[in-house]
C-alpha cells in the first residue's frame, strides 16, 4: 500500500469526532469575535505601550496574542467540553517526515517572487527599486541589527510558533472542514486559500501556500504536517532577513545585483512555481475523493452547533 492510499483509508474515531466538531463552527461569528479580540487588544496594547505607542511592532505582537490567546483556549475549552481529545488533530500516526520536503519550494518560491519582482524594478526604474526595497525594510516583525532581544523572542513567538499554529488550525482546520461540509471540499480549499493569501503581503505567494497547506491536511487527516511546515518556513525567513543584516550584506540589496544575477531569480521562480504547481494539481483529486463531515446531527448526539456561518 503506496503512502496516498494509507492517508486516504486509515480510520481514526477520535479524528472524526474531531473534524465534526469543527465542522459545527461557524466561520462567520469565530471571524467577527476575532476582529472583536483584535480591536480590544490593541487598545490594550496601546495603553501598555504608552508613551512608546509609535512602536508598531511592540502594539502588534501585544495586539496578536492578546487575540490568537482567548479563540485558542475557547477552542480548547470546546472540544473539553465536548470530552474529544483536540490532540487528535495533530496525530503523530500520520506524520510523514517526507512531507516536510514540501517547505524547499515554498521558501524557494517566496525568495524567487520577491527577488523576481526587485529584477524587473531595477531594470525599469531605480527609484521603484528603491521603493520597492524600503517597503520590505520597512515591513512589520522585520529582525534587523537594530532591534532589542525581547523584541527578538516576541517576533520569533508570533510569527514563528504561535502565528503559523493558529493559522493552520483556523484556515486549514475549523475553515476546511466547516466550510467543507456545507459546500464540499473543492469550494472549502479555494476559499480558504484565497482568503489566507489576501490577509499577507505576498498575496499570491500566500495564495499558493495556502492551497497546498489544505491538500496536505486532507492527505495526511492531520494538522500536525502543515503547522510544523508553516513554522519551518517562517523561522527560515525570519533567520535569512536576519542572517543578511547581521553578516553586512548590503551587496545584495543594491539594484546592480539584482540586474547582474536576473537569470538566477526567474530560474528560482521559475522552478519553485512547477514544483509547487505540480503538487498541487497531482493532488487536487484530494477535494473530490476525501469525504467532508455531514451536518446532518446523529439523535444521540449533544448539541454543537454554534450558529451558522
Amino acid at each position: 500500500m503506496n503512502s496516498d492510499s494509507y492517508y486516504r483509508t486509515e480510520t481514526d474515531p477520535n479524528l472524526d469526532r474531531a473534524r465534526k466538531v469543527l465542522s459545527r463552527i461557524s466561520v462567520r461569528q469565530f471571524v467577527f469575535v476575532g476582529f472583536f479580540l483584535l480591536i480590544i487588544s490593541t487598545m490594550v496594547a496601546v495603553m501598555i505601550a504608552g508613551e512608546e505607542a509609535d512602536n508598531v511592532e511592540q502594539i502588534l505582537i501585544i495586539a496578536s496574542l492578546g487575540a490568537i490567546a482567548p479563540l485558542l483556549l475557547w477552542l480548547w475549552l470546546k472540544f473539553r467540553r465536548l470530552q474529544v481529545p483536540v490532540l487528535s488533530l495533530f496525530s503523530k500516526s500520520r506524520f510523514s517526515a517526507n512531507e516536510l520536503l514540501l517547505v524547499i519550494p515554498l521558501i524557494l518560491f517566496t525568495l524567487g517572487l520577491f527577488s523576481s519582482l526587485l529584477t524587473l524594478a531595477a531594470f525599469l526604474d531605480p527609484n521603484l527599486f528603491e521603493m520597492i526595497q524600503g517597503f520590505l525594510d520597512n515591513d512589520f516583525m522585520l529582525i534587523t541589527e537594530d532591534t532589542g532581544l525581547l523584541m527578538i523572542l516576541g517576533i520569533i513567538l508570533l510569527v514563528g510558533i504561535i502565528g503559523p499554529f493558529f493559522e493552520e488550525v483556523v484556515f486549514r482546520g475549523l475553515m476546511v472542514e466547516r466550510l467543507g461540509a456545507k459546500y464540499g471540499y473543492s469550494g472549502a480549499v479555494i476559499f480558504s486559500s484565497v482568503l489566507f493569501g489576501v490577509l499577507h503581503i505576498d498575496v499570491f505567494g500566500a495564495t499558493l501556500f495556502g492551497f497546498a497547506m489544505c491538500l496536505l491536511y486532507l492527505k495526511t487527516g492531520s494538522l500536525l504536517v502543515p503547522v510544523l511546515i508553516h513554522m519551518i518556513n517562517n523561522l527560515l525567513a525570519i533567520l535569512m532577513v536576519y542572517g543578511s543584516y547581521q553578516l553586512d550584506l548590503s551587496v545584495i540589496r543594491s539594484a546592480e545585483f539584482y540586474q547582474q544575477y536576473w537569470w538566477f531569480w526567474f530560474l528560482l521562480l521559475a522552478v519553485s512555481t512547477v514544483w509547487l504547481m505540480r503538487y498541487i494539481i497531482s493532488h487536487w483529486k484530494l477535494v473530490y475523493e476525501k469525504e467532508p463531515v455531514s451536518l446532518k446531527r446523529e439523535p444521540e448526539q449533544p448539541e454543537t452547533e454554534i450558529g451558522e456561518g
